[in-house]
């Protein structure tokens, strides 16, 4: 009984987490008369490879996106450290796309207690889209 429950629970899961906007579409909620506005921008990351070495942050993955463009930022505990910066994507649409970037971190005063997250996301307007936030270990570091 619990294998059968599980196996629903998962197919549940993956079937709403597939599902993807296709058209810009206007809804009215009938209860407050809001309007209420669905974007066809998406953004999906896989892959992501993070490699600390001294004062950089060597970032490397995969992003597939309906835009020209996804951004990041380096967050310490609550407090940004990298404000929002841009990344162009080489082929934007349905195809995934790899990605490179180097972060620099000299004179941001970190020690190996933080704990730093990158935030991906994509926007729409001014709306972040799908935020991934990837943890940095700055008490591992290559050489």
């Amino acid at each position: 009984m619990k294998r059968i429950f599980l196996l629903i629970s998962l197919s549940l899961i993956v079937a709403c987490s597939n599902g993807e906007n296709s058209e810009l579409t206007e809804n009215v909620d009938e209860n407050n008369m809001e309007n209420v506005v669905v974007s066809d921008t998406s953004v999906k990351f896989a892959g992501i490879d993070i490699v600390y070495k001294r004062d950089a942050i060597y970032v490397t993955g995969d992003v597939q996106t309906t835009e020209e463009s996804f951004y990041y930022t380096l967050d310490n505990e609550g407090e940004v450290i990298i404000e929002e910066t841009e990344i162009e994507v080489d082929h934007p649409g349905e195809e995934w796309s790899p990605f490179a970037f180097e972060v620099d971190i000299e004179g941001k005063d970190l020690t190996n207690q933080d704990v730093l997250f990158l935030i991906f996301y994509g926007k729409d307007g001014e709306k972040e889209i799908n935020p991934n936030y990837v943890p940095v270990d700055l008490r591992f570091y290559s050489y």
